[in-house]
């Protein structure tokens, strides 16, 4: 059976919690050949950057209040249609975002459980990654915030579980 879906799905979670390979998987899915898979950074790259070019270098080029700016008023152009999965950054969720959006009835999120010190873990040879070169202490600051606002999220999932797991958590 296709499911019908009018929503759009949001897969959240630290750096390094595995967002784009759950965009992968569902994209394979039977249940969501009517979606479209966004991975955010990467259509930030395509529409203000070059679609050769690395992010990071990107974001260290026009600085991040450039690159947070941009990437919201994309993230919000591209709410404005549905049956989308995006996949967004590790920074792309705010506090103000999550609070207009989270009761929204065409928008669900997923919050990929990953903890501050793992995520570092998985990151930190990245050198495509700005964050990383703030060093250790100044990234696990930024991820143990990023986590207090993706506790808000009520869909978690953790990184053991399977693929049917999630869809049934969806509620679609």
């Amino acid at each position: 059976m296709v499911y019908v879906f009018t929503m759009n799905i949001l897969i959240c979670g630290l750096p390094g919690s595995g967002k784009t390979q759950l965009l992968a998987k569902l994209k394979d899915l039977k249940e969501f050949k009517a979606y479209s898979f966004l991975d955010l950074d990467a259509e930030i790259l395509n529409r203000y950057h070059q679609k050769d070019g690395k992010l990071g270098e990107w974001i260290e080029a026009v600085g991040w209040a450039e690159f947070r700016d941009k990437e919201r008023s994309l993230l919000e152009e591209l709410l404005n249609s549905s049956k989308q999965v995006i996949s967004l950054g590790g920074g792309a969720l705010s506090e103000d975002f999550l609070q207009f959006y989270l009761g929204a009835p065409n928008v669900q999120f997923i919050w990929l459980e990953c903890s501050p010190e793992e995520s570092w873990l998985r990151i930190r040879e990245d050198s495509n990654r700005p964050l990383v070169k703030k060093g250790y202490e100044q990234v696990l600051a930024v991820l143990r915030e990023r986590e207090r606002v993706g506790r808000k999220i009520p869909i978690r999932v953790s990184q053991d579980e399977q693929i049917a797991q999630v869809i049934n958590k969806l509620n679609l």
